[in-house]
């Protein structure tokens, strides 16, 4: 870390010039013990038996994984064994159209097109070590052409063997936190949904008494027969955005939050806007106050929808805006609402650019629970978008540090002392076949 320091308040020097215990390099500064060495050296050149399949061939279940080079670690599915690769693991698949690295540590078989695996020559390098090396090289986008021939101009970084698996190890480490995070984000979500459709159906009650609850059948579903429906123009005041003329520099650029579609995800919590208005261009929109729901009207985002959070805030036409009614916390109507979501584009027809309109929109009916029991669902709710917002953040935060750390460490800005494990080849342990079902937990953010 002193070394980082020293790095950061250097200025004023030449670029031939290297901090003590370094030295200038092709690819910049690293440190003295550490070598560079063209990316044909990085790989065993022997060649690679395995099978290609055809995307339109994929299976959705079968025995032997299919690795091309989209984003997902795992694409379809396989039955031929015969096809599987069989060699050293694990290997790096590049994507010669995507420029996607992927690691792979299991017997799989390719995707047929544009598809190149990568077998580390592990007498120079660690694998994980390399797969997080190619995943620091810039690659400019040919767009879909192919990229294998830039990849064979690029160098690489080459420390001692023990120190690379030190790196990978602690790469991996933080790999790992964020595949934990992003599975229990998961397992939240699901958590969710769940009440969601059961506090919707019975009413906030607890689960061994909702056989004693009353129901009705109703034109948008079971609901308890205490409850009602009600449209969306009796839920509050309804209002569909506008845009301040954006030839006039004077209306953007000040404190207050000017949405559009999208700004608005699949979260409660709108967070930060792209645009902001100055006071003068809030007077040419339709100012908003906090806890108003807006959704997406128009497009293919149609349903999305999210609540304020700034005391004053606006959004262009593309957003129909509820300014809830003082007896409807903000909460329940955009649970109630964002339940019924699915069914918003269904109201747009078959225009060229699908929208539903205000007039269209006042119509659209959403369940009412009795005063108590909004607030009771209201608070049950959020308090579990409360965990979500928790586990996002600290996802996002994880993924800075791999970035910062990816960087640091594949320069030697940050030095990892090897461990006595890090002295012999590691051992295997819990194969990303083992992980696929958390998605691309083996993929760095």
């Amino acid at each position: 870390m002193e070394q980082l320091k020293r790095d950061a308040n250097r200025t004023g020097n030449s670029a031939s010039e290297a901090l003590d215990g370094f030295k200038m390099t092709e690819i910049g500064e690293l440190p003295h013990t550490w070598r560079i060495v063209p990316f044909e050296r990085s790989i065993d050149a022997k060649r690679v038996r395995i099978g290609k399949v055809n995307r339109r061939d994929y299976k959705r279940h079968g025995l032997i994984p299919v690795v091309d080079q989209g984003q997902s670690l795992v694409a379809g599915y396989w039955n031929s064994q015969a096809d599987a690769y069989s060699g050293d693991l694990p290997v790096v698949v590049f994507g010669d159209h995507t420029r996607v690295f992927k690691l792979v540590d299991f017997p799989f078989v390719a995707g047929a097109d544009g598809v190149k695996v990568l077998v580390p020559d592990r007498a120079c390098f660690d694998p994980f070590f390399l797969f997080f090396a190619y995943k620091t090289l810039d690659l400019p986008s040919r767009g879909y052409n192919r990229h294998y021939a830039l990849l064979k101009e690029t160098m690489l970084p080459r420390p001692p063997l023990p120190e690379q698996r030190a790196i990978a190890r602690v790469l991996r480490t933080v790999q790992e936190a964020i595949g934990a995070t992003e599975r229990v984000i998961e397992a939240a979500k699901e958590l969710k949904r769940s009440m969601m459709e059961y506090l919707f159906t019975y009413g906030p009650v607890p689960v061994d008494q909702a056989d004693q609850v009353e129901l009705q059948e109703t034109e948008i579903g079971v609901i308890p027969a205490s409850w009602s429906i009600i449209k969306m123009a009796n839920c509050g005041t309804i209002v569909t955005g506008s845009t301040p003329s954006t030839k006039c520099a004077d209306y953007y650029g000040g404190p207050y939050p000017f949405y559009g579609p999208g700004d608005i995800q699949d979260a409660r919590d709108i967070g930060a806007a792209q645009k902001t208005l100055t006071r003068l261009g809030l007077e040419e929109a339709r100012s908003l106050p906090s806890g108003t729901l807006l959704v997406v009207c128009i497009g293919a985002s149609i349903g999305k929808m999210a609540l304020t959070e700034a005391d004053i805030s606006a959004t262009n036409q593309q957003i129909n805006a509820v300014i809830p009614r003082s007896d409807l916390p903000s909460n329940y109507l955009y649970y109630a609402t964002s339940r019924r979501s699915n069914a918003l584009p269904s109201l747009a027809g078959r225009a060229a650019i699908p929208i539903v309109n205000k007039s269209v929109f006042s119509e659209f009916k959403i369940p009412l629970a009795p005063s108590g029991e909004r607030h009771a669902i209201a608070s049950l709710l959020s308090g579990l978008e409360g965990s979500l917002t928790a586990l996002a953040r600290r996802e996002a935060a994880l993924g800075c540090l791999f970035e910062t750390l990816l960087h640091n460490l594949m320069r030697g800005r940050v030095r990892v002392a090897p461990t006595e494990a890090d002295l012999e080849p590691e051992g295997t342990g819990p194969s990303s076949r083992d992980r696929m079902k958390v998605g691309d937990a083996d993929e760095p953010r």
